[in-house]
């Protein structure tokens, strides 16, 4: 007698929303849980599965945070919208589309400029349950650290903060972030930096850098049981004044490496580096970084 019950339970934990996020979503039934889960394009051969869902929130959250636009007047407010994150929930329809978006944590505001990052994201494969295609919500936590201030200013943005909000944006209060540059950023060591020429300094700069993550890092106990070796990407940008900043992992075959890695980069990796420079001006540039984890080091 009590299977029904804990089955009738299960379901209404798992697989139920709010009837508002229901009626937004066009849904009838969303679940929390999937079987098989939403998964979007590029994560379909990712096994097990939860390495699956964790890519597709990864797809999620990165295509969002790319394409978050703020007023340039918020400028002022700028250190707490950087150090702000909140938890969303994406209702993804039977067609694999994001259907919807409902805050977790966060106000009305930020709710609204995850709502307009969110559109033109590709259709993911559908979720299911039971076999036949359902609506099924995935929790992302979004940061805010990595938002553009744009002179892009939307309208509906008005409705959320008032016209008296906005000012007119000077163009040359914000920057293109590059990707190369003629002197690329170059981490610091004051032994590096006496020497004669640019290659032996740059030469030098990659082997403190060797030196420093070896010295740090901390081998994953399952993974180092497991007799795993991998490569994670840390991506972050170099700023004119040689500050590190938006570091996140772009590339990592577990998690725990990925924890790691971006410890790694965040406790040792933070001091002034020595900014890029562009026609010999110092300039914002993207700089990837691959951690190799390897039992023999």
């Amino acid at each position: 007698m009590k299977t029904p019950f804990l089955f009738a339970l299960l379901c209404f934990t798992l697989c139920s929303l709010s009837l508002s996020a229901q009626l937004e979503s066009g849904c009838d039934l969303v679940f929390q849980v999937g079987a098989p889960t939403p998964v979007a394009q590029g994560c379909e051969n990712k096994v097990p599965r939860s390495l699956q869902i964790e890519c597709t929130k990864s797809a999620i959250k990165d295509h969002i945070e790319n394409r978050l636009v703020m007023p340039l007047a918020l400028k002022n407010r700028r250190g707490e919208i950087i150090s702000k994150s909140c938890n969303f929930s994406f209702v993804i329809d039977k067609e694999g589309k994001v259907a919807s978006v409902r805050q977790k944590d966060c106000d009305n505001f930020w709710l609204h400029a995850v709502k307009q990052a969110s559109d033109g994201f590709p259709a993911l494969t559908p979720g299911g349950y039971n076999g036949e295609k359902q609506c099924v919500a995935l929790d992302i936590g979004i940061s805010f650290r990595e938002t553009v201030f744009s002179d892009l200013v939307l309208a509906s943005f008005t409705d959320e903060l008032g016209n008296s909000i906005f000012s007119s944006p000077k163009k040359e209060e914000y920057e293109a972030i590059f990707k190369v540059v003629e002197d690329m950023p170059r981490f610091y060591s004051a032994d590096c930096e006496e020497l004669p020429t640019k290659a032996e300094r740059k030469a030098c700069a990659a082997k403190a850098m060797r030196e420093v993550i070896y010295s740090n890092l901390r081998y994953p106990e399952e993974a180092r049981e497991l007799g795993i070796e991998e490569t994670v990407v840390v991506q972050f940008r170099i700023q004119k004044t040689g500050e590190l900043t938006h570091a996140k992992v772009v590339r990592a075959p577990r998690e725990d490496l990925s924890e790691e890695a971006l410890r790694l980069v965040e406790e040792h990796f933070t001091a002034p580096w020595v900014p890029g420079k562009q026609r010999g001006r110092p300039v914002p540039v993207q700089f990837n970084l691959p951690i190799k984890f390897e039992l023999n080091k």
